[in-house]
This record gives structure tokens, C-alpha cells and sequence, in this order.
């Protein structure tokens, strides 16, 4: 069991967003989604945020670039991850700078050597790994992107049909490595059926420009844009639920850090924050093993979607799925497009009602301005969703 609760990895992710400058970050009505990476070391019961991100964007086709001289995935948890994996290159190369000069290292690191080295010639062939004690945690204040996006109404809701190819695979790739495997039970592909906005802007592999009705789960995703996009300006960029669910398989560290690895460094927990999502807790556990009941209906969905989207899905490929924790926390980011929108809404409806309460003498004025209030919220709520603009993006590490 995780001995953390939600609330505590969110605040800590949160308050390295409030320390950082204003440069980057979203102004007056602009709305992001903020990410972070946070180290838990079990022995020192210390929590320490090591890397975040904030971002909404990314790269067309067009604009991709395969020399690494441009970031294509400028989405939040992709910047955290990037930022996570540059601060472990950092330690690696300040740990062979301190076994080089004889003196101590720090024991604030999170990773250490795997083995010591006698020698020069073992020296430059030095493995590393993260620290046994140390636990790594993802916050996002919001769903992921793709598949974690869609949200049914129930777990009981969920309808299953028959899928052409008979059984379901999933294909998780890392530089060189292919992992591939069949979902147990998969030989039913499931589709729910959602409100509207519980549906995600991912488009299919499969059918890119494809609109859906009824949306498809467990299926890999690019990520959002409109059906009718140029094909140059879209993006190949997988969705954060697929990335996220790659992540849970092979590790955070990639391709070229798990050269000085022994072993990959994968997540504890994933939590994600929805100020739509009222509670005055400290926020939810749950892993796969631990179906209990939530207080709120509506945290249940969310979980289930987390669960499925970034866990459950790759679980035949991953022998640590068991120990995988999914979250959602109480805290709300302030700059987030939900929390906006609310906090409009409530200004609309304070100035509607004192406007209302003002006109009490006439009976008739005032049925008309409960008219007026009614519809002028209606409009304000739809072209708020509408106009409300995405931030840039940010990365900082510590």
C-alpha cells in the first residue's frame, strides 16, 4: 500500500509550478494542463518533486523533425517524463564525477551504482539503478489525453461486441525493442457509450479522420485535432493514455539511459485531479486489486477509466500491474480550463443574481431578468468553452 495520499503529490507538484516565474505561464484567461514527477523515499518519508511540465501542444506532421532539434509532444506529462529522464543523465554523471574525485556522494540522489567498480575498464562499463526506497509518482490535473478520456456513465454500462479479428494485441515499443502480446479476454473489443463531453478528441490509428459516435476502448490513439485537418498539420503523436500505458511496460528511463540501467524505473502510482469532481478528502487510492467502492459516483468513473486506460489494458505485458496505483486528488490547479470556466461562471451568475435581487418591487421585471439570467448563462457558459485559449508550454527540473 501507498503511504502517501493524493493530496500530498499534487501539493507537491503544485507548489514547484507557484515557485517558478511568470515567464510561460498561462495569463489572464489562458488554461493549461500541469504535470510532475515526484520522488517518495520510504525510509526518510520525504517527498520531493523532480521534474514538471505544462503544455496542451504539439507538432503537425509537416513540422516533425528526427534529429532532435525540435520537441514534437509538448503535452504535460511529456515534458514531466523528458524532464525526469534529463535529471537522472545528470545524476548518473554527477555520481561518476564524485567516484572520479574520490569524495562522497550525496545522499539526496535517487538513483545508485549497482555494482563497484575496481577498475578503470569497469568503471566505464558502470550500472546504475533507482534507489529500492524510493517511489516514483505521476500527477496530472486532468485525464490523459486518448483513451483515459473517455469516461462512461458506469462500469455495467459498458457494452461489449464481437471484434472482426477475433482477438485483441497491443504492441508496446521502446528505440529497439518490440514488445508484443494478446490481451487476455480479448477477444471482445469494448465500446461505451459516453456523454459528450466525456469524449476524447484522440483519433483512431486506424482511421484518423474517422468520426465516432460510439467510442471504441483500449485502442491505440493519436493525439487530438479536428476530423477535418489537413493531412501535413496532423499530428503522429501518440495520446498520453498510450504513452502512459507504454511507460507501465518498459520504463521511463528510454532507449538510450537504459544503457547505464540495470533495471527500468517504472511508476507507483498515476493521479489525476478534476475540479469537476467535488470532495473534501485527501483524494483515492486504488490499484487492481482493490475494487472497493468510492464516496462519489463520479470518482469511480474517472478511476475506471484511469485504471483501464493506463493499467488493465497492458497488464498481460506487464508482471508489476498488481502494484500499480491509480488516484485522484481534491487539490484543483487554479490555471486549469475547468477551474476557468467555473470561476466564470460563478462571476456570471453573482452579477446575474444582483441584478435579479435589485428589481424585487415588479413581479413581472423580475420573472423577465430570470429569463435573461437563464439564457445570458447558457450563452456565456458555450462561448467561454469556445473562446477560452490553451497556454504554451513549460518544462523545469530540479
Amino acid at each position: 500500500m501507498i503511504e502517501i495520499l493524493p493530496d500530498e503529490i499534487a501539493a507537491a507538484v503544485h507548489k514547484s509550478y507557484e515557485a517558478l516565474p511568470k515567464t510561460g505561464k498561462p495569463q489572464g484567461h489562458e488554461w493549461t494542463v500541469l504535470a510532475g514527477i515526484v520522488a517518495f523515499c520510504n525510509e526518510q518519508n520525504q517527498l520531493q518533486c523532480i521534474s514538471i511540465g505544462t503544455g496542451t501542444k504539439c507538432l503537425g506532421a509537416a513540422k516533425m523533425s528526427s534529429e532532435g532539434n525540435v520537441v514534437n509532444d509538448c503535452h504535460a506529462e511529456v515534458l514531466a517524463r523528458r524532464g525526469f529522464v534529463k535529471v537522472l543523465m545528470e545524476q548518473i554523471a554527477y555520481f561518476n564525477e564524485c567516484i572520479l574525485c574520490n569524495t562522497n556522494v550525496p545522499n539526496g540522489l535517487i538513483i545508485e551504482n549497482a555494482s563497484e567498480p575496481n577498475s578503470k575498464s569497469e568503471f566505464r562499463r558502470m550500472k546504475f539503478k533507482a534507489k529500492s526506497s524510493v517511489d516514483f509518482h505521476l500527477y496530472i490535473s486532468t485525464s490523459p489525453c486518448g483513451d483515459a478520456s473517455i469516461i462512461g456513465k458506469s462500469c455495467d454500462e459498458v457494452r461489449e461486441t464481437q471484434s472482426p479479428e477475433g482477438a485483441a494485441s497491443i504492441k508496446a515499443v521502446s528505440g529497439d525493442k518490440v514488445h508484443e502480446g494478446s490481451n487476455p479476454g480479448g477477444d471482445k473489443s469494448q465500446q461505451l457509450t459516453t456523454e459528450k463531453n466525456n469524449f476524447t478528441g484522440a483519433k483512431l490509428v486506424s482511421d484518423v479522420g474517422c468520426r465516432e459516435d460510439t467510442q471504441k476502448l483500449g485502442v491505440l490513439r493519436i493525439k487530438s485535432g479536428r476530423s477535418n485537418i489537413r493531412d501535413e498539420d496532423r499530428t503522429s503523436c501518440m495520446s498520453c493514455s498510450d504513452k502512459i500505458a507504454l511507460w507501465n511496460v518498459v520504463g521511463l528511463e528510454g532507449s538510450l539511459l537504459s544503457q547505464f540501467l540495470t533495471e527500468s524505473i517504472f511508476l507507483k502510482s498515476v493521479v489525476i485531479g478534476d475540479p469537476n469532481l467535488n470532495i473534501s478528502s485527501s483524494g483515492f487510492w486504488r490499484s487492481q486489486n482493490s475494487a472497493e467502492n468510492l464516496v462519489a459516483t463520479s470518482w469511480n468513473k474517472t478511476l475506471d477509466a484511469l485504471q483501464r486506460a493506463c493499467v488493465s489494458r497492458v497488464s498481460h505485458l506487464c508482471k508489476h500491474s498488481d502494484s500499480i496505483f491509480v488516484g485522484v486528488t481534491s487539490i484543483q490547479f487554479s490555471k486549469s480550463k475547468q477551474a476557468l470556466l467555473r470561476t466564470q461562471e460563478t462571476q456570471n451568475s453573482s452579477k446575474v443574481n444582483s441584478i435579479s435581487t435589485s428589481n424585487t418591487s415588479n413581479s413581472n421585471q423580475i420573472k423577465s431578468l430570470s429569463t435573461w439570467k437563464n439564457e445570458n448563462v447558457k450563452q456565456n457558459q458555450k462561448k467561454n468553452i469556445r473562446t477560452l485559449p490553451a497556454c504554451g508550454y513549460t518544462i523545469n527540473w530540479q
